[in-house]
């Protein structure tokens, strides 16, 4: 039997695949710094081979975190979700610096095939920002539209000798 806490994102045992950025985790922050060249970001990804995401298609979810800076307030820095569906479509949805919200709500679409969380410190824009750093705490993905108190993510399975069942006319 496999349990899960509220928390859907094991960012701990995702590879995070940088691009154009130096990165840094400490605890439950994410440090992001890019530099002028290049679209600066990096992302951890998820498919439907992952339970929790096929579980959550056509379902509302809320994306969190508990805080969010960075080093340039000109900056486009963001924590935001990419959702491919199979149609080709995308999906995106961004917590940025400006946000005071700290949260997205947004319903996983039924046809989504993957999903990408990006650790931005410098997106697109004529002409690119600034050198920058992003610092990202408590990134939490939840069933829902309510934001809730930050859960590390955790699963547990339990195991038993026992067969679980039962049998007709046996009380």
């Amino acid at each position: 039997i496999r349990s899960q806490g509220k928390n859907l994102l094991d960012l701990e045992s995702k590879y995070f695949n940088p691009s154009n950025v130096t990165y840094a985790k400490s605890g439950t922050t994410y440090t992001i710094t890019g530099n002028t060249e290049n679209y600066n970001y990096g992302q951890f990804a998820w498919t439907t081979t992952d339970s929790w995401f096929r579980n959550s298609l056509g379902k509302e979810v809320t994306l969190s975190v508990s805080s969010i800076s960075c080093t340039n307030a000109n900056s486009k820095a963001c924590v935001q979700v990419r959702i491919e569906c199979t149609d080709g479509s995308k999906v995106y949805k961004t917590i940025s610096i400006n946000d005071s919200s700290k949260y997205v709500t947004f319903t996983m679409p039924s046809n989504a095939i993957d999903m990408a969380l990006h650790l931005m410190s410098n997106n697109t824009g004529s002409p690119l920002d600034s050198e920058s750093t992003l610092t990202v705490s408590n990134i939490q993905l939840v069933l829902g539209n309510t934001v809730t108190q930050y859960k590390a993510y955790r699963h547990q399975t339990l195991y038993s000798n026992r067969v679980i069942g039962y049998e007709k006319g046996v009380v």
